[in-house]
């Protein structure tokens, strides 16, 4: 019998836990929460439908993915701790995201505000 190396367990916890297809399902939700705003848009829908509908979609997968790794991933695996290394690449990535996160989200606040004013410095350039 071969001796277990808590490193080798350790990456083969990591892969089962990043490998469940919960993110491949969550990338499919994010695209069609995508793609029914621009439904909703092609409709006729108002523009603060069509952003309730893109956000709604949108933390539902996010909710779900979460869900998805409570109640499948992690009974599965059992309680893993992982290595120092590996938790600060998480975090990284995390604050990362996040900050992208911010900037869109500013980004599409910037853009509604402009579309609705005619423009976001409309006022303040002479000509």
């Amino acid at each position: 019998m071969e001796s277990l190396s808590l490193r080798w367990l350790e990456r083969k916890s990591w892969r089962a836990n990043q490998q469940d297809g919960l993110f491949d399902l969550f990338f499919a939700i994010l695209f069609l929460g995508l793609g029914m705003g621009s439904l909703v848009e092609w409709l006729g829908g108002a523009e603060i439908m069509n952003l309730l509908v893109l956000i709604g979609i949108q933390f539902g997968g996010a909710l779900l993915l979460w869900l998805g790794r409570c109640r499948y991933t992690a009974p599965r695996l059992g309680r893993v701790w992982f290595a120092a290394p590996r938790k600060r690449r998480i975090r990284t990535t995390r604050i990362v995201l996040g900050a992208c996160v911010a900037v869109t989200t500013t980004i599409v606040v910037l853009t509604a505000v402009a579309g609705r004013s005619g423009g976001l410095f409309a006022g303040s350039v002479s000509r």
